[in-house]
């Protein structure tokens, strides 16, 4: 906050033309996301928050959340008394699984949250998490579907996008079967992710919670392999498919064959973790994955782990909470840098490394550019992380396309082939490569079937938020505790309920009132993030 010692008037300015003029400020109603900051930072308390005359506006919150939680509406909820139940199932209207969000987002919702102007964001995922683990402590459930429909969709793979369709169709009333290729469904969840991440209770209580809305599922069944696509094509009336992404990119060195993927060594971990690396390990790659595996191998008792990644530090794609936590538990990092090629030397692995000079080409695609260099590094196990693609080769070329890597979808998250649908990694989508992402993809997917059987879309409940006191509320914050339950209902106390109400000057009409109470310091300006506050010179009635 600025602070402003001498109070500054305008409404003795020199007469121009018989009149007076002084500054007024104009606030955008359309802009204003009514989350009260400038009220507060006002030193002359001369801005309201009123109840806007239209219906709640999206928070910046819920705008920035991959799953589209009306998050802070679940926080009211909490903070009113209403108990975890309710807060639940509000989260659970666009998000069934909150106990595993809660652990694995990058919660980006956190970067949308107009408090962190003010001192630090709400802690919305461990609010989210929270309410997860209370929903699965208490054992909580959803009903099933009233209505049956006759219509029979067939979900292929029963990762986040696969299972959040299935769960959106079914408890509109849809029979639904999910196959998956593994022994348990989860898919990336269960295969691809951590127990340190994602502990196997709290995926196995989510993820039996979601099916028991009426979900049939067959596991051990490849589609392609055990059952062909064509036999779900004439069985069921719509297919949905959401295999990820399973096929590892080539690192494009020699000697690669001795490394391992990070997918197959994650994999492994989960089945067998006594047969983990030991010794030395290098992983190659920046991102989560990357992070993922070198964490598991320090973890199951490797000597030492060592990430290599072509971006600098500040370009890495793995989260910066992700890196901090490497870091904390010993694991080293190498900047700037590829793997030129690998070769065993008595029963070891050289890793000769290459120096990165630039990671994209002029119109910003990715293509890194390389320059040589002498350095090697020795290693008892190398895991490679550099992303994955789409296997596509069991599809046919009308629904696999063009594409060598993601399957092709429209609007409506159909295929070339009508009936036929594709969502989550195994397509593009903005969101792609998080399980939030993923988890609303399924769900707008499960929508586009119910369009493609003419059903319509329901429409989101209108909600407000009746709160008293809005502008005294930004000082009722008191210690942090460590207790879950206490975290909760502080975070609750704290969120700023945007959207709710718009920000007003009192008597904002008499310029000239407005000008000896205003001290012309601008914080409201400076502090709005939705550019909504102006000054501009208006006419001072005497």
């Amino acid at each position: 906050m600025k602070n402003k010692i001498d109070k500054i008037l305008f409404d003795h300015m020199a007469p121009v033309g018989g009149r007076s003029y002084g500054l007024e400020v104009v606030i955008d109603p359309e802009k204003c996301a009514g989350c009260g900051i400038c009220a507060m930072e006002c030193p002359s308390r001369i801005i309201d928050m009123v109840h806007t005359d239209c219906g709640q506006k999206i928070s910046a919150c819920e705008k920035e959340c991959l799953c589209e939680n009306d998050v802070k509406y679940a926080l009211y909820q909490f903070g009113q008394g209403m108990g975890e139940e309710t807060a639940f199932y509000t989260i659970a209207e666009k998000n069934p699984f909150p106990a595993i969000t809660g652990r694995v987002c990058s919660h980006p919702c956190e970067t949308g949250c107009n408090r962190r102007h003010l001192d630090e964001a709400v802690n919305l995922h461990g609010f989210e998490k929270y309410i997860g683990d209370s929903a699965i402590a208490e054992q909580l459930a959803f009903s099933a579907a009233g209505k049956k429909k006759d219509k029979k969709i067939a979900v292929v793979g029963s990762g986040p996008a696969g299972l959040s369709c299935a769960f959106f169709l079914a408890k509109n009333g849809y029979d639904v079967t999910v196959f998956e290729k593994e022994e348990k469904p989860g898919g990336v969840l269960r295969y691809g992710i951590p127990d340190y991440r994602i502990p196997g209770e709290v995926l196995d209580a989510e993820i039996d919670r979601a099916l028991s809305v009426g979900i049939q599922v067959k596991t051990n069944v490849n589609v392609g392999k055990d059952e062909s696509l064509d036999a779900l094509i004439k069985e069921y009336d719509a297919v949905y498919l959401a295999c990820g992404r399973q096929n590892n990119f080539k690192l494009d060195a020699a000697g690669e064959e001795y490394a391992v993927s990070a997918l197959d060594f994650l994999k492994q971990s989960h089945q067998d973790a006594a047969q983990c690396p030991k010794g030395e390990v290098i992983v190659i790659g920046g991102g989560n994955v990357a992070l993922d595996a070198a964490r598991t191998a320090k973890r199951s008792g490797a000597v030492s782990v060592t990430v290599i990644s072509l971006e600098k530090a500040y370009e890495m794609p793995a989260s910066s909470e992700e890196i901090a936590a490497a870091k904390e538990e010993g694991i080293g990092f190498i900047y700037g840098k590829g793997a030129a090629a690998l070769e065993k030397r008595d029963g070891r692995i050289c890793v000769s490394l290459k120096n990165c000079t630039s990671l994209r080409d002029e119109s910003g695609r990715f293509h890194p550019r390389y320059a040589p260099s002498d350095e090697k590094l020795i290693a008892d196990t190398v895991i490679t992380a550099i992303g994955q693609g789409a296997d596509l080769k069991w599809l046919p070329p009308d629904i696999a396309g063009e594409h060598d890597r993601l399957v092709p979808v429209d609007d409506m998250k159909q295929t070339h082939r009508p009936g036929i649908f594709a969502g989550g990694d195994f397509t593009d989508f903005c969101n792609a490569g998080t399980v939030s992402g993923n988890i609303a993809d399924g769900r707008k997917a499960a929508e586009r079937i119910q369009r493609y059987f003419g059903e319509d879309k329901q429409a989101d409940p209108e909600r407000r938020i009746e709160d008293t006191d809005h502008t005294e509320k930004y000082y009722a914050v008191k210690a942090r505790t460590e207790a879950a339950e206490d975290t909760a209902k502080y975070e609750a106390e704290r969120c700023l309920h945007c959207g709710n109400k718009k920000a007003v000057y009192r008597k904002k009409e008499n310029v000239l009132y407005f000008n000896r109470a205003c001290q012309n310091c601008r914080n409201c300006i400076s502090v709005c993030q939705e550019n909504a506050v102006a000054f501009v010179y208006s006419t001072i009635q005497k």
